[in-house]
């Protein structure tokens, strides 16, 4: 613990090789490993096993959990959980609370995670996803995503959605710029885009669809609006 520490000040460590190496202040490292190869960088909390175990530059980084933000070199990250943002490298003002979510999220930034299990493609920026198993580690930035399962299945990609509530775009794949709100609300919509849903299991007529605008509980659109 602080085994090669020079010239530093307001440094705590507790732990085997907490904040080994490093030169900067203001930072505490707690468990295995946290921090342990800190350079010049100050104002990090890590709380866990692994936790900012190679940040050699990030600055003002919390992480509290096993290896949570473990990759990070970049500046005002949060994570909390098991394994969350743990390969965020360059990317910066992101939070993460929720076991193992967003483990993808590399070089993304300006994004909110909380919930167990989401996914986030590895440039993810500008997205706030909220509830378990929510979002999609595919290609596609500025997504607004709340509610259990909301838009999971993407697989090429998708930007510029919004989706509230358990299971609302639960298909989608490509469609981009779509907002679903309700229960299950959009979640035949594929490749779709530009389409409003509102209530639940509302639904638009076809898979790709676009520019159709259901409301009420139940209703499907017959042609576009």
């Amino acid at each position: 613990t602080l085994t090669t520490i020079v010239s530093t000040s307001r440094n705590t460590a507790l732990g085997s090789f907490a904040l080994e190496d490093t030169t900067g202040n203001d930072n505490t490292g707690i468990g295995h490993n946290a921090l342990a190869n800190l350079a010049a960088v100050s104002g990090g909390t890590a709380v866990g096993a692994g936790a900012l175990t190679t940040a050699t530059t990030a600055t003002n980084c919390t992480a509290v959990g096993f290896n949570a933000l473990t990759t990070t070199n970049a500046n005002n990250n949060t994570a909390t959980g098991y394994s969350v943002l743990s390969a965020v490298s360059s990317g910066a003002n992101n939070c993460g609370f929720g076991a193992s979510t967003a483990t993808a999220l590399s070089t993304g930034s300006n994004n909110s995670y909380l919930g167990a299990a989401i996914k986030a493609p590895s440039a993810d920026t500008n997205t706030t996803t909220v509830g378990y198993n929510s979002g999609s580690a595919f290609a596609g930035t500025t997504n607004t995503l709340i509610g259990a399962g909301v838009a999971p299945a993407s697989t090429a990609g998708s930007s510029n959605n919004v989706g509230v509530g358990a299971g609302a775009l639960g298909s989608l794949d490509s469609g981009s710029t779509n907002t679903s709100i309700g229960t299950t609300s959009g979640n035949t919509i594929t490749t779709g885009t530009a389409n409003v849903t509102i209530g639940n299991n509302a639904q638009v007529g076809a898979a790709a669809a676009t520019g159709q605008v259901v409301i009420g509980a139940g209703a499907t659109a017959t042609s576009t609006n």
